[in-house]
């Protein structure tokens, strides 16, 4: 369990039970948009609990009654944090960035006074839906994050909707970012050639991009399984209307046990 979800401040006991020998008395909380806070830990007997600095977290995106988070522990005390609304839209993270440092204290002395992180990788966005994986998703998981590809990508966890739902929605972050002018369909290919046409659809008010019509086909046409992890990887965004990603997948049933990696 590397991911979990919270309506309050207090992080679950399961999660503290495998990981919270590993955690600082200061985390860092990362956005998509590669914002990053400093956000002080305590711990009673009821728990382990964010407090400093975690308010001014939630007061900056605007947060309220309804709205879901989802971590993702990235090890060394740092979270990746996915934020939904009411309406199950990931939200448009704000950009502008204040100094919320002053409000960790001097165990923080280490860090920057803006109260920033270094800058992340720009394509290092990651769709939410690893929640609870299985043994093989980590490791085929875990196998993606060590290709790297050159071009701005994401990483896709298949979950039930994606097959189910015959749709797959990209990841706000990377939508805005790299795909703003799409228009009509995506060129998905494959690493030995083949390509799918995929009709791309804007959903509002969210500005969220749907990989529909022909989605459906490539899922079926290249095996794909609830647990697979698939890396998308912008190749050619010279034709900004009809932007090409090329698709590496690493399926779950070769990290099992006697499983060979990708």
């Amino acid at each position: 369990l590397t991911c979990f979800q919270v309506y309050l401040q207090r992080i679950p006991d399961k999660f503290v039970r495998l990981f919270g020998h590993e955690l600082s008395g200061v985390v860092n909380v990362k956005v998509p948009n590669c914002q990053a806070w400093k956000v002080g830990l305590t711990r009673n007997q009821d728990g382990l609990w964010f407090n400093r600095g975690f308010r001014e977290f939630m007061e900056h995106l605007s947060l309220d009654f309804g709205h879901f988070l989802v971590f993702r522990y990235e090890g060394s005390s740092s979270f990746s944090v996915f934020v939904f609304d009411k309406t199950a839209c990931e939200i448009r993270y704000p950009s502008n960035l204040r100094n919320f440092s002053e409000n960790i204290g001097a165990e923080d002395s280490e860090a920057e006074n803006d109260g920033k992180i270094p800058d992340c990788e720009e394509s290092e966005i990651i769709v939410s839906g690893f929640i609870d994986p299985s043994e093989e998703t980590k490791q085929a998981f875990k196998a993606a994050t060590l290709l790297k590809p050159q071009n701005p990508y994401f990483i896709l966890v298949v979950r039930p909707s994606h097959i189910d739902k015959r749709c797959m929605r990209v990841p706000t972050g990377f939508t805005v970012k790299y795909l703003s002018h799409a228009s009509e369909y995506v060129i998905l290919g494959t690493t030995d050639g083949r390509e799918w046409q995929v009709r791309s659809i804007w959903q509002k008010p969210c500005r969220n991009l749907l990989l529909s019509k022909g989605w459906s086909n490539f899922v079926t046409e290249n095996d794909l399984e609830e647990g697979d992890v698939c890396v998308l990887e912008l190749i050619d965004d010279n034709n900004p209307a009809h932007p090409v990603l090329k698709v590496t997948m690493f399926r779950a049933i070769e990290y099992g046990v006697g499983g060979t990696s990708n």
